[in-house]
């Protein structure tokens, strides 16, 4: 660093441990955590803003560190005979009122919505793990009537989890709610951004089954007017002058619509 400057920025492979340093006049935080913004320290935010703090009707009305979860999704395949899977029970309890009765995992296989989704995330993608094979576990050893399962091999599981919303670093302008259903429009407007407002919540009825443990989710959308997302002053990270971000700055509100 030079001030508000970033001179370089020090790469290191996690295999080899190799380190690449790159220079340049320009950075553009790609990492997905703000990660170059938060080292070189910039302003950020992670978690909801309270409705009171910028007049939001969907933000909540105490500001909290809930952000959208991250996914782990899975699928099996009918191998046309009988296909065993290990008994595979480490602390979450399933049962026949509780398992979920499916034969894919989609997003809505999404954890960690109360966690840190940096220093939690090997956690929390784990957790996403665990809970896929304690469930198909249970389809294949316990459930009482599991002919829809018998034939079925779990084919494959994300490793990698995937990651809805993280850091956010501040910017000179913050979009908020208002900006995008009013159709305030800004002079350096780019890309349309079409995708409805699309904010995701632990499941009511996972979160009875296994409170404080959820691992399925809800989505809530309205649908918006194509907005021009604008550039500038909104992804210049705030007191960085060389330092952008891969999309706007939004509150979390919007986060999902801007960089999902």
């Amino acid at each position: 660093m030079d001030g508000s400057n970033i001179c370089s920025v020090t790469a290191k492979h996690i295999e080899t441990g190799e380190e690449l340093s790159f220079e340049a006049p320009l950075f553009s935080d790609c990492t997905g955590d703000g990660t170059i913004g938060f080292l070189a320290g910039a302003d950020w935010r992670m978690g909801r803003e309270s409705k009171e703090e910028f007049n939001e009707s969907t933000a909540p009305a105490v500001a909290d560190d809930m952000t959208m979860g991250s996914s782990v999704q899975w699928y099996s395949v009918d191998e046309g005979e009988p296909s065993g899977f290990p008994r595979f029970n480490y602390g979450v309890e399933f049962t026949n009122t509780n398992c979920e009765k499916v034969v894919m995992g989609e997003w809505t296989w999404e954890t960690g919505m109360n966690q840190d989704q940096i220093n939690d995330f090997e956690r929390i993608r784990d957790y996403g793990l665990l809970v896929v094979y304690s469930n198909w576990s249970f389809l294949k050893n316990k459930l009482p009537e599991n002919e829809p399962f018998r034939n079925r091999k779990l084919d494959w599981a994300a490793y990698i989890a995937g990651k809805r919303e993280s850091r956010r670093l501040m910017g000179d302008h913050i979009l908020t709610e208002n900006d995008l259903r009013d159709f305030v429009e800004y002079e350096d407007g780019t890309a349309a951004t079409t995708w409805s407002i699309d904010l995701h919540y632990p499941d009511p009825d996972n979160s009875k089954k296994f409170p404080d443990a959820e691992f399925k989710s809800i989505a809530k959308h309205i649908n918006i007017h194509p907005y021009p997302s604008h550039t500038g002053a909104c992804i210049r990270a705030m007191w960085i002058t060389c330092l952008w971000r891969d999309g706007t700055l939004a509150l979390h509100m919007w986060h999902w619509v801007l960089f999902g």
